[in-house]
């Protein structure tokens, strides 16, 4: 093993459960992955006045949402006794949806049509009186749910792939969580091949305060080893450079570069689009962040020198769009 790094906490925006006595949806039953044959999301309402309210549902496959049961009848009647059902997979795609989303809108409400989008429409939301969310994990990729969201561990299968290029492993050897619920990401090295790990997030936050809490000392990490905290999508529109946001740790191959941390919207390369800085070697516990907003992204490490302890990148051009951006370690 040439390092271990030990990832405390990432908080993310994410979904409050409802107070007692509020409107709320609950989901009583979720098709199981895959299954065709299992095509009807069921659930109830409760505190809502069924005649007034209808329900909307979305499935997210791949990295795009699609209105359930479909985009020119996208709302669901609920019945008397509160309970709905919507009819999700049309087709085997349908079924390997990972995430299930279903919102209280107002019986006059149109929904827009959402075909492949990169999130439900602000519309739906503003006008949900209540709304909720689930991930149904792929069977097929090594899953974990840690800090109350759900990811999946990357492998390569043995081939090398980018960044890098490198051999990632989904190996409980190179990612795991200890007993305080601590994640742990590894290089190791099995059969004379450097394995290294990165775990993905299903969700995508979108704008917010994205929070890192490590608990390994930076300076001490190999110069050839690359720590990345980062948004990623695989979808790159014009421009957007897969909505890459990067803290990153590394000296980048050099044991004598000073600065150990880079802060980056990518293309990293035009002047303005990465900051430097050091972390000092005693520093153990190391609080990262960054506020990614509509016009700037902003950084903050408590701890790194004046020139990186806060840093904004207001362009030159505007900070990109969430998309189908997701949470990578």
């Amino acid at each position: 093993m040439l390092r271990r790094l030990l990832l405390l906490l990432l908080l993310l925006p994410g979904l409050l459960g409802a107070a007692p006595g509020a409107r709320s949806i609950s989901f009583t039953h979720i098709p199981a992955f895959g299954q065709t044959a299992d095509r009807f999301l069921a659930g109830q309402v409760h505190n809502i006045d069924t005649n007034d309210w209808r329900v909307v549902a979305y499935i997210r496959v791949g990295q795009g949402w699609w209105t359930k049961p479909t985009a020119t009848t996208p709302l669901t009647t609920i019945a008397a006794d509160g309970s709905w059902s919507v009819r999700l997979a049309a087709s085997a795609r349908d079924a390997t949806a990972t995430r299930i989303a279903a919102y209280v809108v107002p019986a006059a409400f149109v929904p827009p049509a959402v075909a492949d989008a990169a999130c439900v429409p602000d519309q739906v939301i503003q006008a949900a009186a209540a709304c909720l969310q689930v991930v149904r994990p792929d069977p097929g990729r090594r899953n974990l749910h840690w800090c109350g969201r759900d990811w999946y561990v990357r492998t390569s299968a043995g081939q090398a792939q980018g960044p890098g290029p490198n051999v990632f492993s989904d190996s409980t050897d190179t990612v795991f969580l200890d007993a305080q619920g601590r994640l742990h990401l590894c290089i190791v090295r099995v059969g004379g091949v450097w394995q290294c790990s990165e775990v993905v997030g299903y969700d995508t936050p979108g704008y917010g305060r994205y929070v890192f809490e490590t608990d390994s000392a930076c300076d001490a990490l190999d110069p050839n080893a690359v720590l990345g905290l980062f948004t990623w999508s695989d979808r790159d529109t014009a421009g957007t450079f897969n909505r890459e946001i990067d803290i990153e740790w590394s000296r980048w191959s050099d044991p004598f570069e000073p600065a150990n941390i880079q802060f980056s919207v990518q293309p990293y390369e035009p002047a303005g689009h990465s900051r430097s800085a050091t972390i000092p070697p005693a520093l153990v516990h190391i609080s990262q962040q960054f506020d990614w907003r509509p016009t700037l992204i902003a950084f903050h490490t408590p701890g790194a020198d004046p020139a990186g302890n806060n840093w904004v990148y207001p362009g030159p051009e505007s900070a990109p769009p969430p998309g189908f951006a997701s949470p990578n370690l």
